[in-house]
């Protein structure tokens, strides 16, 4: 090794044992006076390592005021012994940043850029100093830096766009990586870094709520001190392999002072301003268009509490351990580090370092705090190990059953150390954003562009102000239907009906006959509650296909959860097979992620495409006379069985045959690329319809998977009023790029009374709101499905009045023998008549780390389950649902086997016999109580969102006061819902007080 080599991580980790430095000598010599102690002199020394050229690389771990503590690189992850009295080097004013000199403060002063430096950056100190304070009583010296550099911190550039919040300016990144959340500045701030010459004469006084500027900015280094994971794994060395993760572990212990929750802010240099938000989104210029619908993408990304994902180790302690009843393993642990809650949260993927060969893979099911401590949960299934790849849709678990034994057993190490962090197994590269370059308008995006700039624009007119956008009221649409008569042949009729399996109603029939139409570039059909719009949606996929024999639809949605919904009302079972795929006219295909299969623990999706790709060529060589094969097919059939050869999803050696295998494995030509082994596999199958997120999709028709001869012509959104219409916009822009002059269809399916986009950003409010009410307001008259099939009547009654304006009728009889009517009088004292039953409780719920639980209403919530079983209900008829996950996993632990515990958001979509709701929510604690008199909401520890009144006005809304959260928690049942909670507590917020009115109507 080079012993004038500047240590880097890598000589660090790999040359533990043989890098040895000779006895640090030290020259004092005066330099200068310490700016933080009048009259003490700071000395400098040099020569600090014998063996390097004066330089070290310091990690920063620890911030007071504009005083920095570092430490050097080798003492902070243990490989070095006799050097921690080095460990406090500290930073101030005096300390010069050697790239930064030439830069000016706005009193013409050399920047300082020590105060800007964060926990965990990575400097070169080049030259130090130290001094004596006489405060300490020790006289110990304190070393300064007084010359270094930080290691790759780059400008960057590009638009930003700037929101104002109250007094305050959020500045949202638009460029490169999104993972940094806004920089807040007050305006007074924000105009000193903007150009004023850049300013319009109309805003030199005041800026305007939101607009958009050319920024300068610089992001701390995201690398921390607790790299010791950065080693080789695959060193024979086992013990030292082993005795490192020791340190690094340790590491975590001793220092956990020193660990804060890591905030990624990026930094304003300087900027300038460009233009207010409605300007560029009613642009005459595509690109200008495409930097306002960026922006809005990047404050939806940036605001989001899931966003940042710190990937340092946490060190924790195990407390206990216990089997699941699915063959799982929980593990008990807990910490008094300052961990961030942002990256650690219930249902989050974390990487544990116990000692193991390679990390193992858990999912954090409870995170609350206790004290001084933090205590957390984390479920391990056999799918435990991860495997990093860069390709979009390969598979990623590693399955350890074999080794299972022994993971149980390291794991089962009471008050052993651990090293937690979070596992990220997403990609700051964003699929909508990146690589456009101009915007490609649509007749959707263009209705999209239309319906936000005139909201931006009215923001921008008076902000801070409610206003009214036109016809924002839209529950006119559900009063006084008229349903016309369909003109669908009885053919189109008939296959619509094999699709529904039963006999489809006019309403259904109008939508399919929009289906059909090719004339209309953009359509919406506004389905309430148990409609059947997933059902629908999918019929009138397979019912155009059928029609239409070039056609081709692509059945999307934003979540995999919904997606889940599409496929299993498509029936796929009934039309997929490979050894009949030639004669079937519709033929499916299933697009999915590997962050899905991960953090559900699956392998593939039985109709992933590369499984049926396997199956496909199986049944081809099969099939095949290999002695006829010359030429391009005996090609082909050399490209199918390399694919197939390794499958983990066929036995191909099996169904093949010893003969034909070995025949194939001796044949010798020259080898398909990828792509045109997946096109081969494209020309034999001829899907005409895909399912997919809408990430997944654009990844899949934006690469070579796709290729334009079998792109589709239609475009069906489910839940589509979850999705941002900026987001929308761009994915139609994306879409009509890879079509190349070819047109798309759109049908948007969804319910604007539900579930709609997320957004914490109260100025925006107006701007974000569905893709549906967008349509809505610009007069597009939508399909609507009003009849429900799901509920109960006396459900569809109650919730018809509390939610749309009494326009929906039930497609059920009230002399159907409900479950409710053979339960005794104490479970259900209204008999089949009502669909809705109120449990009153006292117990207080405690704020969690992220969530709130109450393990009080939980235990009532048990006893009645158990009288319901004990009167003959299935468990499987009964679905426990509540806002919090923290409560959902208290649920997951004590209920019997066979009845699911599930959040509202995640049931989205989801139905059962009887739901158990659990409000949670209910007397608060007297610690969280607010003064006398208030909102009962205002102490509450809950998630919110920004909601958009009908008449134009924005408020924040929590779980339990959330329109949309409330109406899918009870709309979910088929038979009744048994609702928990205190009485006091929700008749205190408007809008369960009206349900409590209505309830007792009916």
């Amino acid at each position: 090794m080079d012993k004038e080599k500047v240590p880097t991580f890598d000589t660090i980790c790999n040359f533990r044992d043989s890098f040895h430095i000779d006895q640090m000598r030290t020259v004092y010599t005066h330099y200068k006076k310490a700016p933080s102690e009048k009259g003490v002199t700071l000395e400098k020394f040099s020569n600090r390592w014998e063996m390097e050229r004066n330089s070290m690389m310091y990690i920063i771990t620890e911030k007071r005021g504009n005083v920095i503590t570092a430490s050097p690189a080798c003492v902070e992850v243990g490989l070095y012994r006799g050097f921690e009295h080095l460990q406090k080097l500290s930073l101030n004013c005096s300390s010069v940043d050697v790239n930064q000199t030439e830069s000016k403060d706005e009193d013409g002063n050399v920047y300082a850029y020590c105060h800007q430096l964060y926990f965990g950056d990575v400097i070169v100190v080049l030259d130090c100093a130290f001094y004596t304070p006489e405060s300490i009583t020790t006289q110990k010296p304190v070393c300064t830096a007084v010359a270094y550099y930080v290691l790759k911190r780059d400008y960057e550039y590009g638009i930003c766009m700037a929101v104002q919040d109250r007094t305050n300016y959020h500045i949202f990144k638009g460029f490169k990586d999104q993972s940094y959340p806004a920089t807040v500045m007050t305006e007074a701030k924000l105009r000193l870094q903007l150009d004023r010459r850049s300013l319009p004469a109309a805003h030199l006084d005041q800026l305007p709520s939101i607009f958009l500027l050319n920024a300068t900015v610089f992001l701390p280094h995201k690398k921390c001190h607790r790299f010791g994971f950065c080693f080789n794994r695959n060193t024979l060395q086992q013990d030292l392999l082993r005795e490192l993760l020791g340190d690094v572990i340790k590491l975590s212990s001793n220092h956990v002072r020193n660990y804060m929750p890591y905030t990624p802010h990026f930094h304003l240099v300087s900027g300038s301003y460009v233009s207010q938000l409605d300007t560029t989104l009613l642009s005459n210029h595509n690109e200008d268009i495409l930097l306002g619908l960026k922006s809005l993408r990047a404050a939806k990304i940036q605001s989001s509490s899931g966003l940042i994902c710190d990937r340092r180790y946490a060190h924790f302690v195990i407390r206990s351990t216990s089997f699941s009843p699915d063959g799982g393993f929980y593990v008990k642990m807990a910490s008094k580090a300052a961990i961030s809650f942002r990256s650690l949260k219930n249902g989050s993927q974390v990487e544990i370092e116990c000692g193991w060969l390679c990390p193992l893979i858990g999912t954090i099911t409870n995170l609350e705090v206790v004290g001084f401590f933090k205590e957390m949960t984390i479920h391990f299934s056999h799918h435990c190990g991860y495997a990093p790849s860069s390709l979009m849709f390969q598979d990623n678990m590693v399955n350890f059953e074999k080794e299972w034994p022994e993971i149980i057993a390291s794991l089962q190490r009471y008050a052993a150390s651990v090293g937690v962090r979070s596992l990220d197994t997403s990609s700051a590269w964003d699929l909508l954003m990146s690589s456009e370059k101009s915007f490609h308008m649509t007749e959707l995006g263009r209705l999209m562009l239309k319906g936000m700039g005139s909201a931006a624009k009215a923001v921008c007119k008076k902000p801070g102000n409610s206003f009214n956008l036109a016809h924002n009221n839209h529950d006119y649409i559900y009063r006084q239907l008229t349903v016309h008569p369909n003109n669908l042949s009885e053919t189109a009729v008939k296959i619509f009906s094999e699709a529904l399996a039963h006999t489809p109603s006019s309403e259904q029939l109008l939508v399919f006959e929009r289906v059909l139409d090719r004339s209309i570039p953009v359509h919406t059909v506004e389905s309430c509650f148990g409609s059947g719009k997933t059902a629908t949606a999918a019929a009138s996929a397979f019912g155009r296909v059928l029609t239409y024999k070039n056609s081709r639809v692509a059945l999307i949605a934003q979540t995999n959860s919904a997606v889940d919904a599409l496929i299993k009302s498509s029936h796929l079972d009934d039309y997929f097979n490979p050894l009949n795929y030639h004669f079937k006219d519709f033929r499916p295909l299933v697009i999915r992620s590997k962050n899905w299969k991960l953090a559900r623990g699956l392998r593939v999706h039985p109709y992933d495409h590369k499984l049926v790709m396997h199956k496909v060529f199986v049944h081809e060589l099969k099939t095949t006379d290999l002695r006829s094969a010359y030429g391009p097919s005996r090609r082909q059939f050399v490209a199918m069985f390399d694919e197939i050869k390794n499958s983990e999803f066929v036995h191909a050696r099996d169904v093949l045959g010893e003969s034909k295998w070995q025949c194939l494995r001796l044949m010798k030509e020259v080898p398909y690329t990828d792509e045109e082994t997946y096109h081969l596999f494209l020309n034999f199958y001829r899907p005409n319809c895909f399912y997919a997120t809408m990430d997944m999709f654009i990844a899949y028709a934006g690469s070579y998977y796709l290729p334009l001869d079998y792109y589709p012509d239609m475009i069906m959104l489910d839940e589509s009023t979850m999705v941002q219409p900026s987001d929308l916009a761009i994915f139609s822009s994306k879409i009509e790029r890879e079509m190349h002059g070819k047109k798309m269809q759109y049908v948007l399916f969804g319910d604007q009374k539900q579930l709609e986009p997320f957004n914490s950003i109260k100025t925006l409010a107006p701007i974000v709101i569905s893709p549906n009410k967008i349509l809505l307001n610009l007069r597009i008259v939508p399909s609507t499905l009003t009849t429900v099939y799901r509920c109960h009547p006396a459900a569809v009654d109650i919730l018809s009045i509390w939610a749309y304006s009494g326009g929906l009728t039930s497609g059920r009889s009230r002399d159907t023998d409900y479950i409710q009517s053979r339960l005794p009088f104490e479970l259900f004292p209204y008999g089949r008549s009502r669909a809705f039953h109120f449990i009153h409780n006292n117990h207080a719920s405690v704020k969690n780390a992220q969530s709130r639980s109450n393990p009080g209403e939980a235990q009532v919530v048990l006893r009645y389950l158990k009288e319901l079983l004990a009167c003959g209900v299935r468990p499987s008829s009964i679905v426990v649902i509540t806002p919090y996950t923290a409560q959902e996993e208290i649920f997951r632990q004590i209920l019997p086997e066979g009845v699911r515990a599930t959040t509202t958001r995640k049931y989205q979509g989801g139905e059962s016999d009887i739901v158990l709701f659990s409000a949670c929510t209910t007397e608060i604690n007297p610690m969280e109580q607010g003064p006398t008199g208030t909102d009962p909401l205002e102490k509450v520890e809950d998630s919110s969102r920004i909601h958009v009144e009908n008449d134009g006005t924005a408020k924040k809304v929590h779980y339990i006061s959330d329109p949309s959260i409330v109406l899918v928690s009870l709309s979910r049942a088929l038979h009744f819902t048994t609702i928990f909670g205190n009485h006091d507590f929700l008749s205190a917020i408007p809008l369960w007080k009206r349900f409590f009115e209505l309830a007792e109507l009916f």
